[in-house]
């Protein structure tokens, strides 16, 4: 079974994720054949903990989220709630959250009212 606090700890010792971090990262977590909400939110963590992130890992990250949000091809209040506290928790938003929402938004076969005033708030 996958320790998520020990690759945390082989991930950041450089406090750098990098590309041989991000194939490191996606071997364990293929052997394991897991992807859910709390590899998303360890990604979260590993995001928030770097001091430097590849492109790479941005990418793999948002890739992540997007498999989890849209996995019935609907955004709802549960999921627009969960993606504030991914991705907005710090009020702020850059500009491949900006594009990953704009992605999201076309993506989606229904969207809530929510994730629409999310939308409209950061857009």
């Amino acid at each position: 079974m996958l320790d998520l606090q020990k690759l945390k700890v082989r991930v950041l010792a450089d406090g750098a994720i990098d590309e041989d971090d991000v194939d490191f990262i996606c071997e364990a977590l293929l052997r394991e054949r897991r992807m859910d909400k709390k590899v998303v939110q360890f990604l979260d963590s590993l995001r928030k903990e770097a001091r430097k992130i590849c492109p790479l890992f941005q990418q793999f990250f948002l890739d992540a989220v997007e498999f989890i949000v849209l996995l019935d091809g609907r955004i709802d209040t549960k999921e627009v709630a969960w993606l504030s506290q991914m991705l907005f928790a710090d009020g702020k938003i850059n500009e491949h959250e900006m594009r990953f929402l704009w992605y999201l938004k076309r993506r989606a076969k229904w969207i809530c009212p929510e994730f629409q005033a999310l939308y409209d708030e950061y857009m």
